[in-house]
């Protein structure tokens, strides 16, 4: 994590803007899903607007706990794979169980962020370990 002293000006404009763009666009997204909805007249029930929304959340975390290893086949590989399999377990179960909350989200997202960090931390030499900095010492061995 960078620490906010260690910024320059521009770096935290930038990541300043990054943020308002990532908004911005989430924003339109969500007017641009209300305007479809509204014209086709299409009711989107609220437990897969949840999912996407708790997708997003997954993702997010994935990649802000992860980002040294952003670089990596291996990463993007699991990323992938763990979305995959998020999606082939909540998509069955909303078409199958109508009265499934919002709500129940939490606790299976939060326990989903869990176990995909105990993945990533075996399977990818764990989060705090600096890649960089093991991979400088060990060229410096050579």
């Amino acid at each position: 994590m960078v620490n906010v002293t260690e910024m320059t000006l521009a770096r935290i404009a930038a990541r300043i803007m990054l943020y308002i763009g990532l908004a911005i666009g989430g924003i339109l997204v969500l007017a641009l899903a209300l305007y479809v909805s509204v014209q086709e007249n299409l009711h989107i029930p609220k437990k897969w607007i949840a999912l996407t929304f708790f997708t997003g959340v997954l993702l997010f975390a994935i990649m802000k706990v992860y980002r040294p290893y952003w670089g990596r086949l291996g990463f993007w590989l699991l990323s992938v794979g763990i979305l995959l399999v998020h999606l082939a377990i909540f998509i069955p179960l909303l078409m199958s169980y109508p009265e499934f909350r919002p709500a129940w989200y939490v606790p299976a997202v939060t326990a989903e962020v869990v176990a995909v960090g105990a993945i990533f931390g075996a399977l990818l030499d764990g989060p705090h370990k600096d890649s960089r900095r093991a991979r400088d010492r060990s060229s410096s061995f050579k």
